[in-house]
């Protein structure tokens, strides 16, 4: 076994790290820097503050490191290279501004464009940073579902375990001190300018108290695994199936509005297409929108699968449908990513995905009316290029993908306060960021946000 494998078998194991002790002479009680969740943001925030030459003490409340991360496609939105550009002829050239105001109109006014503009503005050099320690992407980016333009990277093992795998060993390379099992409960404010100094968390023997140096990064993620929360925020979600981790419960979200930090847009999540409502490996046709198409049980299309995630989502759950469907052709299962085309061929054995040489096969497959679904293929298969048979079929269950509601940050990545001010010693990066997306978030906006805020985190507090 390679190194870095072995690395990364036992990190997810939990086995070169420890809970946090109240009773253990080692524990640290001192740290420069502390950093909350081991997604990619908190792993890219520790690593660093690390390479700063900071102490960093990482705690994790779940037994294993990866966060929503680990559980993700693992595409990465970065503003293409002129040359990259050039190789979509249909799209115009790609720029800061153009991504910018993507991610803006999307948000219909409810995000912060400066947020938004330094994503854009640091995407292409967080994507390289990666690319430097070790992390390969296949090299012709990807238009996703979800996104309005084709500068999603994704990974060559087509998900984001390999950001977990690269991100700990970095750390564990800086010597940065990884504490599993350890919740943080609650944030500590110091005497003077209202501080964050320090944090309790709770560990299997007990609460045990840490403070800061420099300052604290939250890297904690949203709330999509939180029934209770849901039911409170947004009610009509509260019973849905989520693909998030199940330490995904908002913890920090309280803790920040109870040392008065400002929380927003915590009524928008995002819904996103699976094959089943438990199911780990996901069976999905619809990763191109210009190539796939939703329909319900009477063969219907329903939507413009081009629109935001959260539209497509609304037009599904306002049609009140019994069954839903993507559809394809043969090519566009060709052109999937290898790890995930094994998953669609495996669906065929699971009555997850369906194959019809012709149209009319797959609807006898699906048991939906042979003309309808003919007849709305036949409108759209050009525009589509849903051509070449066999077709196939994925069955569809959306589910909570991510909460769009968090604290609120500045550019550089420092929480803010209901005044807007920043709160001396936080910092924040990745899904517990309430003000980057707004309502809708644009597709492949998830690791990159992480990435991109975890490192200003690291850069602005230790300077």
């Amino acid at each position: 076994m390679k190194r870095r494998d072995f690395l990364f078998t036992t990190l997810i194991a939990g086995f070169p790290v420890a809970a946090l002790s109240s009773e253990d002479e080692y524990a640290p009680r001192y740290v420069d820097v502390i950093v909350v969740g081991a997604g990619a943001g908190g792993l890219t925030a520790a690593y660093s503050a690390a390479l700063k030459g900071a102490s960093v003490l990482l705690l994790e409340k779940m037994p294993k490191l990866g966060g929503d991360t680990f559980l993700s496609g693992g595409y990465f939105n970065a503003v293409l290279t002129p040359e990259e550009s050039s190789w979509f002829p249909d799209y115009p050239p790609d720029s800061i501004e153009l991504y910018t105001s993507q991610i803006n109109q999307l948000a219909e006014g409810l995000n912060s464009p400066k947020l938004a503009r330094t994503l854009a503005e640091n995407s292409r050099d967080s994507l390289e940073w990666l690319k430097k320690l070790g992390i390969r992407f296949l090299p012709t980016p990807y238009h996703v579902y979800g996104g309005k333009y084709p500068r999603s990277f994704l990974t060559e093992t087509g998900n984001g375990r390999i950001y977990i795998q690269v991100l700990a060993e970095a750390c564990l390379s800086k010597r940065v001190q990884v504490s599993t099992n350890s919740r943080v409960i609650s944030l500590i404010k110091g005497n003077e300018d209202n501080r964050i100094v320090g944090v309790i968390a709770q560990g299997p023997e007990g609460p045990s108290t840490v403070f800061a140096r420099k300052g604290i990064v939250l890297a904690s993620g949203g709330f999509g695994a939180n029934s209770s929360k849901l039911r409170e925020m947004v009610p009509w979600a509260a019973d849905l199936g989520t693909d998030s981790n199940p330490g995904a419960t908002g913890d920090l979200h309280d803790a920040v509005y109870a040392v008065g930090g400002k929380l927003t847009n915590m009524h928008f999540v995002e819904c996103v297409p699976g094959s089943s409502a438990h199911e780990n490996n996901p069976v999905r046709l619809d990763y191109n929108p210009r190539k796939f198409i939703f329909v319900n049980e009477n063969g219907k299309r329903f939507v413009n699968e081009e629109l935001p995630r959260g539209k497509i989502s609304e037009a599904y759950f306002n049609g009140g449908f019994k069954r839903c469907y993507s559809i394809v052709d043969n090519q566009t299962v060709q052109e999937i990513q290898l790890n995930r085309k094994k998953n669609v061929y495996k669906g065929l054995y699971k009555n997850m995905v369906w194959r019809g040489n012709s149209v009319e096969e797959l609807a006898r497959k699906l048991n939906i009316p042979e003309e309808n679904l003919f007849q709305t293929i036949q409108e759209c298969q050009f525009d589509k290029q849903i051509l070449t048979p066999p077709f196939w079929a994925a069955n569809v269950v959306f589910k909570i993908h991510l909460t769009l509601g968090g604290v609120e940050i500045n550019e550089k990545a420092q929480v803010l306060d209901e005044l807007g001010k920043p709160i001396t010693g936080l910092w924040a990066c990745g899904q517990v960021i309430g003000n980057l997306h707004g309502k809708y978030r644009l597709g492949g906006n998830g690791i990159n946000c992480a990435v991109v805020f975890g490192r200003l985190a690291a850069k602005n507090l230790t300077q």
